[in-house]
């Protein structure tokens, strides 16, 4: 009966230091997974602020690639504008050509003078052909214009996305500061553009 006693007690023992083992080994488990959790969140975070900062990148790269295209389009719109004042100056020259000389044309016929008919006539024809001409590329320069506009918004709109912060000059404010500059690189020239002295009309 001592001898059961004894082996019992050996074994409760023996059961007491196998569970005091087994509970270290578990708290040491447990203390692993948490330095793993926290070396993962660690990796995590930090791969998320460098994705973060590439992003950011990536978006300063793209913001300056419309702002590029931008300068692109306004430069092209610019030059269409251009295009399009110098067309419509040069149908009002025709315009008033065309009055004087069909104003002139009628007193000839009045006076019988034929050789200045046939002139004034031949010069009505230039005018025509001048007309329909600068009409033509007025349109052209018009069409171009619209397709600008529309992609000249479009640049806004993604730029206002990305960096709504950032303070856009319009078409007009930049056709404005490029008619200033060219009027004040003529006055540096001693001279003024003068579209007056174009003739609309060609004289043979």
């Amino acid at each position: 009966m001592q001898l059961a006693l004894a082996e019992s007690r050996a074994n409760i023992d023996e059961w007491k230091a196998s569970i005091a083992q087994l509970q270290n080994k578990t708290s040491t488990s447990l203390k692993i997974m948490d330095l793993m959790d926290e070396c993962t969140h660690a990796i995590m975070s930090d791969a998320l602020k460098r994705k973060q900062l590439w992003m950011k990148k990536l978006e300063d790269l793209k913001v300056e690639g419309l702002l590029a295209l931008r300068d692109v389009v306004l430069a092209t719109s610019i030059e269409h504008m251009a295009g399009v004042d110098d067309c419509k100056m040069n149908l009002d020259q025709i315009k008033t050509s065309v009055q004087e000389k069909e104003a002139e044309k009628k007193k000839a016929v009045q006076t019988g003078f034929a050789r200045k008919v046939n002139d004034l006539t031949r010069d009505l024809d230039n005018c025509h052909q001048d007309r329909l001409m600068y009409e033509m590329k007025r349109d052209m320069h018009s069409s171009e214009l619209e397709t600008l506009t529309t992609k000249l918004k479009s640049i806004d709109s993604d730029v206002a996305t990305l960096r709504p912060q950032l303070e856009l000059d319009s078409l007009k404010e930049r056709y404005t500061r490029f008619k200033q500059a060219k009027d004040q690189a003529f006055e540096k020239l001693n001279g003024v553009l003068d579209y007056s002295s174009v003739s609309a009309c060609r004289y043979d």
